[in-house]
């Protein structure tokens, strides 16, 4: 019996519709070989700007060309040893005997592959954009058409909700203890200085102290943990998508308190008497001078300096000032001293 040649090609085609050297790829293939299998890849994350597009979607617009087309997942791995593994075994799920050779084009797999197989990196018969540009062009379009605006809503709708990384600092000055706090256009309240992480910072600390230069221009050192919080953010009230903020306390290390990024102000505020007659009024004052959704952080704020040794707030709480689930001010106060 002579054993049947499987070409086997592995891609992502991450791309609305095949572009020529898809096309001339699978032909040349199709060509050489008795049966043709393409594995697609596929990310564990879903409409990420890499992998917008789902195995299904990608499955069927490869099909709606070729027909005959066998088309299989093949889910990313961790490591490349350990995907190479698993590519080895799927392919021999489908072809326990055989002649194989796997196939890639440009910026392909064949680099990163391992396995028992040989790789062959076809030449670009058909000159045509990589996927990543096409992607990159696309994004600049958009289309007048039903499908189109489907397409969109079906791509967040099969997106897992995600909590928004945020960061926020309180920056004291260590001369004064005052607090430096800001105030975006529009308001009338109070905030912390702060923003979303990027993906760029190395950890949520450089987030809070590159938030802290952006916004007040002051270079923060001694970042201590204070807590952290689901911020009820009116922009994604009715959202699945959440936002989670921690909050950092620091001193001011240099530089002049001066507003910038999206504040429109900055100045600096003296904290109310953490002990004492008057400190319960006084507390719940400041408390409302701040905006609803970080009111909860400033309580938390207030309890961290109670139990902090730091020389910015040299007295316990004893405010008898707590928070309700809103972040207003209600007695007694929950914390201990």
């Amino acid at each position: 019996m002579v054993k049947p040649s499987y070409g086997i090609i592995v891609g992502r085609f991450q791309v609305h519709e095949l572009h020529p050297g898809h096309l001339s790829l699978i032909r040349a293939v199709q060509d050489l070989h008795d049966r043709v299998v393409v594995f697609i890849g596929t990310s564990p994350t879903l409409a990420t700007k890499r992998n917008p597009l789902d195995f299904i979607t990608r499955k069927r617009m490869l099909q709606r060309t070729f027909p005959d087309l066998t088309v299989i997942q093949m889910p990313d791995r961790a490591s490349n040893e350990a995907w190479s593994q698993a590519l080895d075994r799927r392919i021999r799920e489908i072809a326990p005997f055989g002649h194989i050779t796997l196939y890639g084009a440009r910026d392909s797999f064949v680099p990163s592959y391992t396995g028992a197989f040989t790789p062959v990196e076809l030449p670009i018969l058909v000159e045509g954009q990589s996927g990543e540009e096409t992607r990159a062009n696309l994004s600049n379009r958009i289309l007048e058409s039903s499908d189109f605006r489907a397409g969109v809503i079906y791509s967040t709708q099969n997106r897992w909700p995600i909590s928004i990384q945020c960061v926020d600092i309180a920056i004291f000055d260590e001369a004064t203890g005052k607090l430096a706090l800001g105030r975006k256009s529009g308001e009338k309240l109070w905030r912390f200085p702060g923003g979303h992480v990027d993906p760029t910072d190395s950890d949520l600390e450089a987030a809070a102290r590159r938030e802290g230069r952006e916004e007040t221009g002051l270079e923060t050192h001694s970042l201590e943990y204070v807590t952290s919080h689901r911020v009820d953010d009116w922009r994604y009230r009715k959202e699945a998508d959440k936002i989670m903020t921690t909050l950092f306390k620091g001193v001011n290390g240099s530089g002049v308190l001066k507003a910038g990024d999206d504040l429109e102000e900055a100045a600096w505020h003296t904290m109310p008497p953490l002990d004492g007659p008057g400190s319960a009024g006084a507390t719940v004052q400041f408390i409302q001078q701040i905006v609803p959704e970080h009111r909860p952080l400033i309580g938390a704020l207030i309890l961290h300096l109670g139990k902090s040794p730091s020389p910015v707030v040299r007295t316990p709480v004893d405010s008898g000032v707590g928070l309700n689930h809103k972040g207003d001010p209600v007695w007694p106060f929950s914390g201990q001293r």
